[in-house]
């Protein structure tokens, strides 16, 4: 059954150029990765290497200082170029990789498992990349509801799609280990409509696996409608179990843990081959790209690597944006690298990018507000910045924003509503911290 919810719109999903595509490694392999020492939430790693060491993929080369960290591993083969301010691996173009063996997870502790997942670098592969055993030590035992997200509601993006498709079997492992160490009572798969050949493609896996079997009795596939947004953790546990979590609050306190389908994945991955997490899934995607693609991609791998594995661009005055269409980042640096949570690139034509329109008055037609996911007033917001009535802005709690762009995509007269809830986000965030 699909699961219905109000707010959000409905942008041009523009997911056809990919969603057929396979996952596949990379022809070209990269010359060099960069790997950020603070790719991960929290204090960042301190280098374990020296430069000119020769490492495997999957070798350990920095290590945390602090309980919020994971290690980092190689995600190529090679020597050692540089340590400061990030690692930078010269490729031998080998791909030797550190020898890995299964982790029998039905004979380690609660506690083995958590030290396992931390020691294989496994963070939040969407949003924030927090550590993974940081949100399973806080949610451990205070949960009964284990959600993975599988909606994947931004236009062009398809990566999690094909995961659901090809690697099923990492899924449920990952979605078997999560539910055990979490001590939960129900796991529910959130996907959109749009993605059911996915959502028959696990049923049958659980129906058939001995590892799902396990679940069997206690996973719950819940299809719910393709609208955007659809990715935040509050909004996710509104729509599938109706509850809603407090200001200021995480999803813990609705006895709740959200993870992405990428992280479930990852985990499953990880155990099931004994080797740390090196790289992950991307939608390379847009009309501005030859060979629009999805792809697995190590860790560390340049923008200008990626587009050069999707046979370039078609002309020189594309947009290429790091994330989706509706919260994606312009970046005009393609030596940047990918990082743990780097979801998609999008090499966008002139075509497709938003028409730049003039700002007219408010025609007082509501639709932001029906539009907004948290149930703001995006409109009422901007009324009480334009006169600077701080008790009106504090009580319209703008710091909720989650910002989707919603309100801006579908305001007519083209006020730009996401920066005005993100400006008075930070007066109320800035008037809680001096009181």
């Amino acid at each position: 059954m699909i699961r219905r919810y109000f707010s959000g719109i409905h942008p041009a999903t523009r997911k056809k150029l990919t969603r057929r595509k396979p996952l596949n490694s990379l022809e070209k392999v990269p010359d060099q990765v960069t790997l950020p020492l603070d790719m991960c939430v929290g204090t960042p790693a301190v280098p374990v290497v020296s430069i000119g060491d020769i490492v495997k993929v999957g070798q350990m080369i920095a290590k945390p200082t602090h309980e919020d960290g994971v290690p980092i591993h190689a995600s190529i083969s090679g020597h050692i170029q540089s340590l400061t301010p990030d690692i930078v691996i010269k490729s031998d173009g080998r791909k030797k990789a550190v020898s890995g063996v299964a982790v029998q997870t039905d004979e380690l502790s609660q506690e083995e498992l958590i030290h396992t997942i931390r020691e294989f670098g496994i963070t939040e592969m969407s949003g924030e990349p927090i550590a993974a055993h940081c949100k399973i030590i806080e949610a451990r035992g205070r949960v009964d509801t284990l959600i993975i997200n599988g909606t994947e509601s931004e236009p062009y993006l398809t990566s999690t799609h094909r995961q659901l498709m090809e690697q099923g079997a990492d899924f449920l492992a990952g979605a078997k280990i999560l539910s055990r160490v979490l001590g939960v009572n129900r796991t529910v798969l959130a996907i959109t409509g749009d993605k059911l050949n996915a959502v028959e493609r696990i049923e049958r896996m659980i129906g058939k696996d001995a590892l799902a079997s396990v679940l069997r009795k206690n996973i719950v596939l819940r299809t719910l409608p393709n609208r955007y947004p659809l990715w935040d953790e509050k909004q996710i546990i509104n729509v599938v179990t109706g509850r809603e979590i407090p200001a200021n609050e995480t999803a813990v306190a609705v006895h709740c843990s959200v993870f992405s389908v990428a992280t479930v994945c990852a985990i499953g991955h990880s155990m099931t081959t004994g080797r740390a997490i090196t790289s992950r899934a991307i939608t390379v995607g847009g009309w501005g790209i030859k060979r629009p693609r999805n792809l697995l991609v190590p860790f560390g791998t340049s923008i200008a690597c990626l587009i050069e594995n999707c046979a370039g661009t078609k002309d020189d005055s594309c947009t290429i944006l790091v994330g989706g269409l509706m919260m994606g980042v312009p970046m005009k640096d393609v030596a940047q690298p990918i990082v743990r949570n780097t979801e998609g690139i999008l090499v966008l034509s002139d075509a497709e990018l938003p028409r730049e329109y003039k700002q007219e008055a408010c025609l007082q037609c509501g639709f932001c507000i029906e539009a907004c996911p948290m149930y703001l007033t995006p409109i009422f917001v901007h009324r009480a910045l334009a006169i600077g009535d701080k008790p009106r802005l504090i009580s319209l709690h703008p710091q909720d924003c989650i910002g989707c762009s919603a309100c801006s995509a579908i305001c007519p007269s083209h006020i730009p509503l996401v920066q005005i809830m993100e400006q008075g986000g930070q007066i109320v965030k800035t008037e809680g911290s001096e009181q």
